[in-house]
């Protein structure tokens, strides 16, 4: 089976997707779930923007659509999207605008529907949303990836991200297409040194690997190995 990808963002979404998509193979073997928070009162053109920086279809998803590689599904304004059995289904949101959680609501659902083939990403965007599905992602033997605070126009949902300890990379937008590759292919990814193990001595008050996202013993071996949420929480 082939892996499906589930991306959340909100604000300057559309950039992170232009840097995202526009160094992605055509034939990357994946398919790609497009979760932005929109605005409910208006038609959405995310599918035909993102449509000029990729040669994959790019489609709006409908209720009872199915699933296909190479493909790209983007969700339409004023609803929620979820998975089952490879399958999209729409339905009507129920809380108000300002708590909606539409990432969160669709990799959960992914996470229950895929287990291992499994990807959540969560790029530029404000607030939280996409924290929790990212943990039942990784929960269920998926792959995450984040955002590099630093690199997006509003770093809320990263960082939000990135301190629940359950990113398995965090990349520029540019950068993630190789690493996804790479782990579709089940081959080795150049991970950079970063300063929380390379700079910091431990001390009685701060050992080595207090706060660290590479901390033994307390999450994944797959987490261990990314980057340190140190760096993004102290600014």
């Amino acid at each position: 089976m082939f892996p499906i990808v589930g991306i959340g963002a909100s604000a300057g979404g559309l950039d992170a997707f232009k840097k995202f998509f526009s160094t992605l193979p055509a034939e990357s073997g994946m398919a790609f779930v497009l979760i932005q928070h929109l605005d409910p009162t208006r038609d959405s053109l995310t599918a035909e923007l993102v449509g000029t920086y990729t040669r994959m279809r790019v489609v709006q998803a409908e209720d009872g659509m199915r699933v296909e590689a190479n493909r790209v599904y983007v969700i339409p304004p004023n609803a929620y999207l979820s998975i089952h059995e490879r399958t999209l289904q729409l339905s009507a949101p129920t809380a108000p605008r300002s708590l909606r959680m539409a990432v969160d609501f669709f990799l959960r659902s992914l996470a229950a529907d895929q287990h291992e083939n499994a990807i959540g990403v969560i790029l530029s965007g404000t607030g939280t949303d996409g924290t929790l599905g990212l943990k039942e992602i990784k929960a269920g033997g998926g792959m995450t990836m984040v955002q590099d605070p630093h690199t997006a126009q509003h770093d809320g949902m990263p960082r939000s991200a990135i301190a629940g300890g359950n990113a398995d990379y965090v990349l520029p937008a540019e950068q993630m297409a190789d690493a996804l590759v790479a782990h579709v292919q089940h081959a080795p990814v150049q991970r950079p040194a970063w300063p929380c193990c390379r700079r910091r001595r431990p001390t009685r008050s701060r050992p080595r690997w207090r706060s660290c996202a590479h901390a033994p013993n307390s999450i994944s071996a797959a987490t261990r190995r990314a980057p340190c949420a140190v760096e993004f929480n102290a600014a």
